[in-house]
């Protein structure tokens, strides 16, 4: 049974294989027989074609406008979004604009500080990348006292739903209008116009000038102007050595005036290091005795404790009390005869004695306290550099000599000279003494000059130099 079944089996497959061979070989005589057309049908045909191509190229076109429509569109809804401020991957909250330490207003304060405020305002706006519509909100919430109760009857006036959508120049004109207005701007004004150096320091004369400018800025409109108005608020030294550099823009005429504001801040620092040895030379004369004690010395003549020349005693030109000679209003007389109409060098009665003698050189000095000098009109009292150290000066026209005291002598590191004769100095007391050396080519500083001088070394009372007419009358002073 079972070959029977396989032999069936072998039969089926010869006989399907053929089947198959016969199938794919009519297949083959059908696909090699050649279709003959005419020319009305190939015509046709290409007619056919040609509508098919036309139709798939409007189609492309179309379809290529259409992409390039929607793309245009998607960037100019994204330049849109970059323009709002909307296309940033995290937007400012108000934490992180907190975190920037934006500064207060109170709007009590005045029109520099109100601008000073909004340019902080809008550099920490700036910084946080605040959006258009949260930069009045974010702004307004730095407000206190005066300024908020402004914005609150602003936003009762004119509604929360306009306050929220105010922008930013409306606003920023809103609030100069408010804490800027005509008046405070007209004082501005005034303060440009009169802004000077003064008692302040360099820095402070260009912030303060640079804070006013900028809320004037009509009355400076070029740089030229502007430079003019700031060398006009300097000194005379300062306009005269900036205009020496001829600076081209304000920068440079501010840094010019940097220079000599330096140099002149030099100066005061070793003219005040020179005051400084002269007040500890003073403390040292303290400490050595050299200054009249507090108590006042007993007179001989009235028995009485007082400084200076005693007034009890009679005026050698009017024989009476209660004066010095210096103090007399009446005609000089000699102090020999006490005839007028001479003085004692050239009385009558002394030339005959003095004949055979050769004539000493005379002068008069009459030495002052510090009292009497301010009580004399015709005397001039003051501190001035003599040999670059400070010295009290008094300048006396009742004095024919320039003189020195010994205690000051020392401080000028100067070699006296000898006279070749002795000159008799007369006191106001009427008592006498002799110099016999001179110190030489000293010099004085006056109003920034130095003028040379020639000292007699003397005891003095509590002035250093005395300055008298050989000094005063060739200088005109």
């Amino acid at each position: 049974m079972s070959r029977n079944r396989d032999d069936r089996s072998v039969n089926n497959r010869t006989e399907g294989s053929s089947r198959t061979r016969n199938t794919s070989q009519n297949n083959r005589t059908n696909g090699n027989a050649k279709v003959q057309l005419d020319d009305e049908a190939i015509s046709k045909i290409a007619m056919e074609v040609a509508k098919i191509i036309a139709t798939a190229q409007n189609k492309s076109e179309k379809q290529v406008d259409q992409e390039e429509n929607s793309s245009s569109s998607v960037i100019k809804k994204a330049d849109k979004k970059i323009e709002d401020g909307r296309y940033n991957n995290k937007e400012c909250t108000y934490k992180s604009f907190m975190s920037c330490n934006p500064p207060l207003f109170d709007g009590k304060k005045g029109a520099v500080e109100a601008q000073d405020w909004l340019n902080r305002m809008e550099s920490v706006l700036d910084i946080c990348e605040c959006t258009e519509n949260n930069r009045v909100r974010f702004a307004v919430c730095m407000f206190q006292t005066e300024a908020l109760n402004w914005w609150n009857i602003k936003v009762r006036t004119k509604g929360k739903d306009i306050a929220k959508k105010m922008s930013w120049k409306e606003f920023v004109r809103t609030f100069l209008a408010k804490f800027c207005p005509p008046s405070e701007i007209e004082r501005l004004e005034i303060e440009f116009f009169q802004l000077k150096l003064g008692n302040k320091t360099y820095r402070e004369y260009v912030t303060k000038f640079n804070e006013v400018s900028r809320l004037v800025p009509h009355l400076a409109t070029t740089e030229e102007q502007l430079t003019n108005r700031f060398i006009w608020g300097l000194p005379s030294e300062m306009r005269i050595f900036i205009k020496s550099k001829s600076p081209k823009s304000f920068s440079e005429t501010v840094e010019a005036g940097a220079i000599i504001a330096a140099e002149i801040q030099h100066r005061q620092i070793e003219s005040f290091t020179l005051k400084r040895k002269w007040e500890e030379r003073k403390d040292n004369n303290k400490n050595h005795n050299f200054k009249r004690a507090k108590e006042m010395p007993k007179c001989r003549f009235c028995n009485k404790n007082h400084s200076g020349p005693c007034r009890s005693q009679p005026c050698p030109n009017c024989k009476r009390t209660g004066h010095l000679l210096q103090e007399c209003r009446e005609n000089r007389r000699c102090f020999e005869c006490g005839d007028p109409g001479h003085l004692k060098p050239n009385c009558p009665k002394l030339q005959g004695h003095n004949n055979n003698q050769p004539n000493k050189p005379r002068g008069r000095a009459f030495v002052l306290t510090t009292e009497e000098a301010r009580n004399t009109p015709d005397v001039i009292t003051g501190t001035y550099p003599v040999n670059n150290i400070f010295a009290r000066v008094l300048f006396d026209t009742g004095a024919n000599r320039s003189l020195v005291s010994t205690t000051f002598r020392r401080y000028l590191n100067q070699e006296a000279q000898y006279l070749g004769h002795t000159f008799i100095v007369e006191m106001a007391d009427g008592s006498k003494k002799e110099i016999v050396n001179i110190i030489r080519n000293c010099s004085i500083n006056l109003n920034g000059h130095s003028i040379p001088i020639n000292l007699m070394p003397i005891e003095l009372g509590e002035f250093d130099i005395v300055i008298g007419m050989d000094w005063l009358a060739p200088y005109h002073a």
